[in-house]
């Protein structure tokens, strides 16, 4: 038994080492250095536990190493267990632009003609590296809740001209800037006050102080044209695929099921019908990123208006609730969600309402005082149960029932 437990000890300690820990660039590096507890570490790409990339700037020799010691000049416990070198006999030049094989446990190190910085990109599945520059492509690259905000090499745009890059055939959806490898160099994103980017429009881009962007919905992009220079710009031409909002909770195991999907009405507005969620749940996109929704210190209840709210705290419905029709405005930091059990709710059809605006008063015709709610666009209430609301100069949704528009009162 003494005998089978010091083996079991030793094949554990053989598969440890086996586990990458991360990846290091160990060398001529700057941050880094001959010994075997200093290296400049790469991230991994998307979540990868093989895939790692990085810039580092490289003046001489190097290697790669999954772990480096705590302690310096342990070097037959880093040359055994952690360094991965070329395959040639004591080392080699490094090609730009080619990956090159590695093995495990090699006393050897690639060496750089010209100093400089470079990406470096390893893959222990491939059991490569290459290095790089960002001349090789345009090095500016959509990163987003759609890459896992990576410097993903199909998100990267394609240079046309000083001034002009494009990315084609891509999909978004979420949070997303445009930045290079290194956010530092590059980081553009939206204005605090309208990071609400629309498919089809020229959106200006912010190039200080600014803030993740998104779109209302999930899109695929068919181009995305950036315009560098003194006023920086984006514009995404493509198609809605779904609207890309849920029901996630307890019922569904918090997932994005398409069941539980929201249909895209128009004018901010989204419905789902004959589906009532059990449990706890909220209102959320793929990545609880532009879209996660939760009521605030009020229960939310059936057949009303309820206003819900970002970042807000899990819902529930009353038990044997019933809902024919799901109602959900999101209004900036608020929305609105109404749970209709009445049965005339699932043959609603799209009524001849009008909505005009006249001498900064909105006028809806063709409805009850009791069915129109009127909200800015930062979610704040304005008018309920008045066909005649007095407002000021902007932009308001109207909701009528379960449908909703947006006018302009100038």
């Amino acid at each position: 038994m003494k005998r089978f437990t010091i083996l079991l000890m030793a094949l554990m300690a053989t598969c440890l080492l086996n586990i990458n820990a991360g990846c290091f660039v160990v060398g001529d590096v700057v941050g880094g250095g001959w010994n075997t507890n200093v290296g400049v570490e790469l991230n991994p790409v998307d979540g990868s536990s093989t895939l790692y990339r990085g810039e580092v700037t490289i003046t001489g020799w190097f290697c790669i190493a999954t772990q480096l010691t705590t302690t310096a000049n342990q070097w037959n416990e880093f040359n055994g267990n952690y360094r991965y070198s070329p395959t040639a006999t004591g080392g080699t030049t490094m090609p730009i632009g080619v990956a090159q094989a590695m093995e495990k446990a090699r006393d050897a190190s690639w060496k750089i003609a010209a100093s400089g910085t470079y990406i470096v990109e390893v893959d222990f599945a491939a059991l490569t590296v290459k290095c790089y520059t960002e001349t090789e492509g345009s090095g500016i690259f959509l990163r987003g809740d759609i890459t896992g905000w990576n410097a993903l090499p199909t998100y990267e745009f394609v240079k046309n001209s000083d001034t002009e890059y494009v990315l084609e055939n891509v999909k978004l959806q979420g949070f997303f800037k445009v930045a290079k490898f290194d956010w530092a160099k590059l980081t553009l994103g939206g204005a605090k006050d309208n990071y609400r980017a629309t498919v089809g429009e020229t959106y200006n881009l912010a190039t200080t102080d600014n803030v993740n962007m998104c779109l209302d919905a999930t899109y695929q992009c068919a181009k995305i044209t950036l315009i560098l220079g003194d006023a920086p710009s984006l514009l995404i031409e493509g198609t809605k695929t779904t609207s890309g909002i849920f029901i996630r909770g307890v019922i569904n195991e918090w997932e994005t099921l398409p069941e539980w999907e929201f249909t895209d009405e128009g004018e901010g507005h989204y419905t789902l019908r004959n589906m009532t969620p059990t449990g706890e749940f909220k209102i959320g996109d793929d990545s609880w990123g532009v879209y996660n929704y939760g009521k605030g210190d009020a229960d939310v209840v059936l057949n009303a208006d309820n206003e819900i709210y970002y970042n807000g705290q899990g819902m529930t419905l009353a038990d044997n609730a019933e809902c024919k029709l799901i109602t959900f405005i999101p209004l900036e930091s608020k929305a609105s969600i109404y749970f209709d059990t009445t049965s005339s709710a699932e043959a609603a059809t799209a009524e001849t309402f009008k909505v005009t605006a006249d001498n900064g008063t909105i006028i809806v015709t063709g409805a009850a005082p009791s069915e129109v709610t009127i909200y800015d666009l930062n979610g704040a209430l304005v008018s309920k149960n008045s066909t005649k609301a007095k407002v000021g100069t902007g932009v308001y949704i109207v909701k009528i029932n379960d449908k909703a528009t947006k006018i302009a009162v100038k």
